[in-house]
C-alpha cells in the first residue's frame, strides 16, 4: 500500500517524499487530498510508491538503527576530540 503522511516527527527520516510515500506539511487538508487524490487516480504510481516503501521498511531493521545511533555518536565524539585539541594547541 502506498503511504500519504504529513511531514513531522520522524516520519521524513523512515521514508523520502516521491520515493516510498507523498508527505504533505502537517495542517495542509489541500495538500493531503491532492496526495491521496494522486495515488488513487495513478495505480502504477500507487504501486511503485508501495513497492519502495516495503523495500525501505525491510531496510530498517533493530541493528542498523542501533549501528547507525552509534556511528552518529562515534563522529560526534571524534568533531569535539578534533575541536578540543584545535583550541589547546595540542596536537
Amino acid at each position: 500500500m502506498p503511504v500519504v503522511a504529513s511531514a513531522v516527527g520522524g516520519i521524513p527520516d523512515q521514508v523520502r517524499d516521491g520515493r516510498e510515500a507523498l508527505l504533505v506539511p502537517p495542517g495542509d487538508a489541500v495538500a493531503l487530498a491532492a496526495a491521496l487524490r494522486a495515488v488513487l487516480t495513478d495505480p502504477a504510481r500507487a504501486l511503485a510508491l508501495g513497492t519502495a516503501g516495503r523495500r525501505r521498511a525491510a531496510d530498517l531493521t533493530h541493528d542498523r538503527m542501533v549501528d547507525e545511533v552509534e556511528d552518529a555518536y562515534r563522529r560526534a565524539l571524534a568533531a569535539t576530540a578534533r575541536h578540543s585539541l584545535g583550541r589547546t594547541g595540542v596536537v
